[in-house]
């Protein structure tokens, strides 16, 4: 008969909390120098102090045992806010270079089996720049998936129930008869993500992976060799990883987003539909879905004249509009954004020294 250690130890998980990206989207909240998963939004109660990051880090502690192990994976010139951010400087892993998710996962998968976990247990990898909005219900939705692949021995994705057509979500598509996953769709156009809508077992791709690390590691054999390869000479190294022999593995690193590289080929993938209210805040529009919030002596809202006026700064600003419409004003410190809302798509194609 097992001990009650034995059966935590059994379903524990751990955590890969992806900290690489560089939203600029979002500027001039999210800026290269500092993105966005560093940064306070009070949502989704005025109250929130905390960063992105750091809601991720409370999200998940309930899912956590004192088996657990967790990674924050981000590039060296991020080292210093995550610092600032989490509580153990030696849950950071730092990416020789920044190289999208299939290097960033692999890296860490390794690391997790360097620090002592075993290949049967289970290990969650989430994004850290999300808003949830229901932490007991995102523990509820993550148990389940978590207890399902631990039984099926298959890796979980977390799917989101559209609540419109977005163009700048990934969509699962999901067999009509079972929540088995059948294909991953990019980011569509709104006439093709209105055709998903109405055609059902469509869902948003909230970018949340889980399973047992072997299955991830069987997949990534299957679909990706030089990333298996590269994985057993990480395997072959001492822990922590010396710097010069881990520069030299991931040079030879594919620059991919995992989803392409590993899951997108797999055909043993299952979806659990979340529980959760959810948004990646990829975008002033998406961030605009949310209005009106307070944000320290400003609130935010969508003014009648179709404008939005975003004052993240500390002391409120006089403002004054003459025929402007459907515009967003959003400012930050010394930087200050004014775009017409039919253009917000072109922030990410500016450079930061030519906006005004």
């Amino acid at each position: 008969m097992q001990n009650m250690d034995e059966k935590k130890k059994e379903l524990t998980c751990h955590f890969l909390l992806i900290t690489e990206k560089n939203n600029t989207r979002l500027w001039p909240i999210s800026t290269p120098e500092k993105p966005k998963q560093f940064c306070h939004f009070p949502l989704p109660s005025p109250e929130n102090t905390l960063s992105l990051l750091q809601q991720t880090v409370e999200r998940i502690r309930p899912l956590e045992n004192s088996f657990s192990y967790k990674f924050f994976l981000a590039p060296k010139k991020y080292e210093k806010l995550l610092k600032n951010n989490i509580d153990s400087e030696e849950d950071i892993l730092i990416e020789p270079e920044a190289k999208n998710t299939a290097a960033c996962i692999v890296l860490g998968l390794m690391a997790l089996l360097k620090r002592g976990a075993s290949p049967e247990d289970l290990v969650a990898i989430l994004p850290s720049d999300h808003l949830v909005t229901s932490s007991q219900e995102f523990t509820k939705t993550l148990s389940m998936a978590l207890r399902f692949s631990k039984a099926e021995k298959k890796i979980g994705i977390i799917g989101i129930t559209p609540q419109g057509p977005r163009e700048d979500f990934g969509y699962i598509q999901t067999s009509p008869n079972s929540y088995d996953v059948l294909k991953f769709h990019e980011k569509p156009s709104r006439e093709k993500a209105l055709e998903y809508l109405e055609q059902g077992h469509f869902y948003w791709n909230a970018g949340m992976f889980l399973g047992p690390i072997s299955c991830f590691i069987e997949e990534i054999q299957r679909h990706a060799p030089s990333l298996y390869a590269c994985a057993q000479e990480l395997l072959s190294l001492s822990f922590p990883f010396p710097l010069e022999k881990l520069i030299s593995v991931y040079q030879k690193m594919p620059s991919l987003p995992f989803d392409v590289a590993i899951l997108e080929k797999s055909s043993s993938l299952f979806m659990t539909q979340a529980t959760f209210s959810w948004d990646d805040l990829g975008t002033w529009p998406s961030l605009e879905q949310l209005l009106p919030f307070t944000y320290g002596a400003n609130v935010i809202e969508k003014k009648s004249s179709r404008n939005t006026v975003a004052n993240f700064n500390d002391t409120p600003l006089e403002i004054q509009l003459i025929g402007i419409e459907d515009c967003y004003l959003i400012f930050q410190e010394n930087r200050c954004l004014i775009a017409k809302k039919d253009l917000i798509s072109f922030i990410n194609k500016s450079d930061s020294d030519k906006r005004p």
